[in-house]
């Protein structure tokens, strides 16, 4: 009987941990990252309330969580969340939370917002690659 009852608690504890590996399909992906605000997107298997939670590396504060989006059949079960007010040139730790659970992932999950260059320093230098459609034509 303790087996048993040790079996139990053991799904019991473990199942809910699963459960939320098995809803995410894609993601985290992170989006586009301003000085001030960062975009995170997952996709799940099948609808969910999307959370992230989040905080400064090496933080001990309580983490900040965003609002709901929900993952739906009419969005294709794909939610993109905003996270807001986040201080410039910080990086950040987070976890995504399905139905209020954190989803375990095998990596380490951090973002970095935008340094505030604009009227202190020189702008990022960045680098631009142009193409065009090629056609090769293979000999007969």
């Amino acid at each position: 009987m303790r087996r048993l009852l040790l079996l139990f608690l053991l799904l019991v504890l473990v199942a809910p941990a699963f459960a939320q590996e098995t809803l995410l399909k894609s993601g985290p992906m992170l989006g586009y990252s301003t000085h001030r605000e960062v975009a995170v997107w997952v996709q799940t298997t099948e609808p969910a309330d999307v959370q992230v939670r989040y905080r400064p590396e090496g933080s001990t504060d309580a983490f900040a969580v965003s609002d709901v989006v929900r993952a739906d059949r009419d969005s294709w079960l794909t939610a993109e969340v905003t996270l807001f007010g986040l201080e410039p040139g910080t990086r950040y730790v987070y976890d995504v939370l399905l139905d209020g659970t954190p989803v375990a992932r095998p990596y380490e999950t951090v973002f970095q917002t935008q340094t505030l260059w604009q009227w202190r320093t020189d702008p990022p230098e960045f680098t631009i690659a142009f193409g065009s459609c090629a056609y090769v034509n293979d000999p007969p």
